[in-house]
């Protein structure tokens, strides 16, 4: 899988709701991750599939992963200065305490090979211990504009930035993604867990 060169656009933030947008695309294939429609994902560094977890997905060629940092910029940075000899280490988080900024990208593949560009979006949801929404987007796009090629894996240009207030409740909190591609009509079902801890 051959590195696709980056494209950069400016930091910006959104207010909206309990959430902000940050604006920030960077497009690189990862090192040692690997998505085959014929294989599924696996690990181009020993051959073996990747294993089955709540935050991947596949549908035929279209692929995709949820990432939640406590810090964007060095993400993206990760992301932009990796190499195909040498993965990003991607920094990650499960565990936080109120007042830090978390957010979740989306990293995916195989959208925008039958059409001039990938069209694919991103719903958004975080879901309290309770069971209730604690905030949430819909169709929050993924792809900067120009064509996207088959096999590499591609950063989404923006991320869903969320914060916990002191008042919130302690516990685990599901953050959902539902990827959709609607140039093929092909979704897939994301989530992953953020404990709070004050």
């Amino acid at each position: 899988m051959r590195r696709q060169p980056n494209r950069y656009q400016t930091f910006s933030r959104i207010a909206l709701c309990a959430a902000t947008l940050v604006a920030a695309s960077a497009i690189r294939s990862r090192a040692a991750e690997r998505f085959d429609q014929l294989r599924g994902w696996y690990d181009d560094d020993t051959g073996d599939a990747l294993p089955i977890v709540s935050w991947r997905g596949s549908d035929g060629d279209f692929a995709a992963e949820l990432f939640i940092t406590d810090n964007a910029p060095s993400f993206v940075a990760a992301w932009s200065a990796a190499s195909q000899s040498n993965g990003p280490d991607l920094p990650e988080i499960q565990t936080v305490a109120p007042g830090h900024d978390l957010t979740a990208y989306i990293i995916y593949a195989g959208c925008g090979i039958l059409v001039p560009t990938c069209n694919a979006t991103a719903d958004f949801k975080l879901v309290r211990p309770d069971h209730k929404v604690y905030a949430a987007i819909n169709k929050f796009p993924l792809a900067s504009k120009g064509p996207h090629r088959p096999k590499l894996l591609y950063l989404a240009r923006g991320g869903f930035t969320f914060q916990f207030d002191p008042k919130d409740r302690q516990g685990l909190y599901k953050l959902y993604a539902t990827v959709r591609d609607p140039d093929t009509g092909k979704s897939l079902a994301l989530h992953r867990i953020i404990e709070l801890r004050h």
